[in-house]
């Protein structure tokens, strides 16, 4: 064997050592929260893979999905796509059009599209995961079942609630079929079906597929797990929506107490409890109270998820509302500008999260007698809404009406 072929196989061993090296310490940062730590470390595995392409080229999926993941953990949807799309590339490259990994691939392409409010075009991404997988699996297999699960997430946001419901009951026979009903998919079935039912206002039925989707939890993960506290606030949002503010704060506060021992007290869960609770004392009037949680949450999201993230944004979003509702205008405006900057950078000028600070600002511009600019952001918002979930959406057509009252 001449020494070149030697010197390249010692070179491709070394290579392999350091890039299991560096995927291990990306694994820490990542079980970690830090995810600055991980990101490099993932980038220099991407990179080395690249150099020596090869054996190491299947692994680069692996890794851009990995980058992906935590992209979208921050909120950065947008470079969470370019690595998606990547790992798209070599699946197709390398295993072909046809590949359950292919469909995977199609599957988190189709997720950063929903979060991107891309809804277009995340159905176009699903139904391309859902046929391979069909075709490969079967029309019953619980891989499936999760597509269509997925599927009705994106007609929900849409609006196309009889649809949504469709794809979840749909997933949900697969996984009573093949999994039995007392399965953790089947809860989170259940859990679906049930913010479907919020969303059309039939809060009855909401809240009997929350609770069942909470004693499958209890019962496989015990009375103290984060799913367990989940399907908790899930259930006082409904308590809220009714108007039964003492049942929805008990709720709240039984989830609080679950995910503050099982995370900890500075965790993105423990932040959304706390604004869920400020939104029920803003619906009771109690805006002093309201504004402790929302900043509490606020706190906790810029340290945990950055200055930057949407779920930031939606706190300054939800503290100018209190600031409206107690008539000091100018705080308002200056948490509303906040979000909004947030969500044009994040999140894009089209989507219905930005259309929704759009339109928040023009009512407080209304009420502050600045017509023009109130009707300009209205309009704005309509656009948006009108674009990308079309005339019949609840958002469209308050919006609308907003705008005709203006």
């Amino acid at each position: 064997m001449s020494k070149s072929v030697i010197n390249r196989d010692e070179q491709h061993h070394r290579a392999m050592e350091l890039l299991y090296g560096y995927l291990d310490i990306a694994e820490k940062y990542r079980e970690a929260k830090d995810y600055d730590g991980a990101l490099k470390y993932f980038l220099l595995s991407l990179e080395l893979c690249e150099q020596y392409q090869g054996p190491m080229e299947t692994t680069i999926p692996v890794i851009c999905n990995s980058i992906a993941d935590i992209y979208r953990t921050q909120g950065l949807y947008e470079e969470a796509l370019e690595y998606c799309k990547k790992a798209l590339i070599i699946r197709k490259k390398t295993l072909g059009e046809n590949h359950l990994e292919t469909a995977v691939a199609y599957n988190n392409i189709a997720l950063v599209f929903a979060n991107l409010g891309d809804y277009e075009e995340a159905l176009v991404n699903y139904e391309k995961a859902i046929r391979i997988r069909e075709k490969k699996l079967g029309m019953d297999n619980i891989d499936v079942a999760g597509t269509y699960n997925n599927i009705g997430g994106v007609y929900r946001a849409l609006g196309n609630y009889e649809e949504a419901k469709r794809y979840y009951r749909e997933a949900l026979r697969i996984y009573e079929e093949k999994l039995g009903i007392d399965n953790l998919s089947i809860a989170t079935t259940y859990n679906n079906l049930a913010g479907v039912y919020a969303d059309q206002g039939y809060y009855e039925g909401a809240l009997h597929y929350f609770q069942k989707a909470l004693e499958i939890r209890e019962k496989n993960l015990g009375l103290n797990h984060p799913e367990t506290a989940i399907a908790y606030n899930n259930i006082a949002g409904v308590y809220k929506s009714i108007g039964d503010y003492e049942k929805a704060l008990e709720c709240f506060e039984k989830a609080r107490k679950i995910i503050v021992k099982a995370l900890g007290p500075e965790h993105p869960h423990t932040a959304a409890i706390y604004n869920n609770t400020g939104i029920v004392y803003k619906d009771k009037g109690d805006y002093k109270e309201a504004l402790a949680f929302f900043n509490k949450a606020l706190v906790i999201r810029i340290k945990m998820l950055g200055p930057e993230h949407p779920e930031t944004a939606r706190t300054y979003d939800n503290i100018a509302g209190t600031y409206q509702d107690l008539g000091d205008y100018n705080e308002a405006m200056d948490n509303y500008k906040k979000a909004l900057s947030i969500r044009e950078k994040v999140l894009g000028f089209e989507h219905p999260d930005t259309a929704m600070t759009y339109n928040n600002m023009g009512v407080l511009l209304y009420y502050l007698h600045d017509e023009i600019n109130a009707k300009q952001c209205l309009k704005k918002a309509y656009e948006v809404f009108l674009k990308i979930l079309g005339p019949d959406h609840p958002y469209t057509i308050t919006s609308k009406e907003t705008m005709m009252k203006m």
